[in-house]
C-alpha cells in the first residue's frame, strides 16, 4: 500500500528540520540527524539507522535511553502522519527490550497506530536487518488544546491541519 500525502509531506517537514531548521532542538541533534525515515502506508511510518558510537552504552550495546527516545520520537510522528493527527504530548510509554543490537549493526523500525483520535496509542518495533526481535515499545498520547496546534507549522512548517 502506498504512503498517504499526510504522511510524505511530515517526512519531508523532518528532513527539512533535520537538515536546514535553525531550530535547535534533541529532536534534530540526536534523533533524525542520523535515522532515515520513510513514510508508509496507513499513517505509519519506517525509519533505520546504524547503531553508531554515541548511540551506544560502555559496552558497545545499543542504549536503551537511545531506543526509548526513538520510540517516543517515533510514535508521535506517526501520530502527526496519521489522518487528523493533531500535536500531542506524550501521558506513557513502556519498553520491551528483548534483545540487543550492537556497533555497526543496521536497525529498522516500524511503528503501527492502535488507536487513534485525541488519545493516540501507537506501537514501534525494532528489528535487526535478519528481522530478530530488538524492542518493542507502546506509547499512549494526549491531543494538545487548539490553541497549540500551530506549533508544528511553525516549527517544522507542518500544518496539522491538512489533510
Amino acid at each position: 500500500m502506498a504512503a498517504n500525502k499526510r504522511a510524505l509531506r511530515l517526512v519531508k517537514a523532518m528532513d527539512y528540520f533535520a537538515t536546514k531548521s535553525t531550530v535547535i532542538a534533541f529532536d534534530n541533534t540526536s534523533i533524525l540527524n542520523k535515522v532515515k525515515l520513510e513514510a508508509s502506508a496507513n499513517g505509519a511510518l519506517k525509519a533505520s539507522f546504524v547503531v553508531d558510537k554515541p548511540k551506544c552504552n560502555f559496552g558497545g550495546v545499543l542504549h536503551g535511553g537511545y531506543i526509548a527516545a526513538m520510540v517516543d520520537f517515533m510514535s508521535y510522528s506517526t501520530v502527526l502522519a496519521s489522518p487528523n493527527g493533531r500535536l500531542s504530548y506524550t501521558t506513557n510509554m513502556n519498553i520491551n527490550y528483548i534483545k540487543a543490537a550492537w556497533l555497526g549493526e543496521k536497525v529498522l523500525v516500524v511503528t503501527k497506530t492502535l488507536k487513534s483520535g485525541k488519545a493516540p496509542l501507537i506501537e514501534t518495533y525494532f528489528h535487526s536487518e535478519d528481522g530478530l526481535l530488538l524492542a518493542k515499545g507502546t506509547a499512549a498520547f494526549l491531543a494538545t488544546e487548539e490553541k497549540f496546534q500551530q506549533i508544528p507549522k511553525e516549527t517544522i512548517n507542518f500544518d496539522v491541519y491538512e489533510n
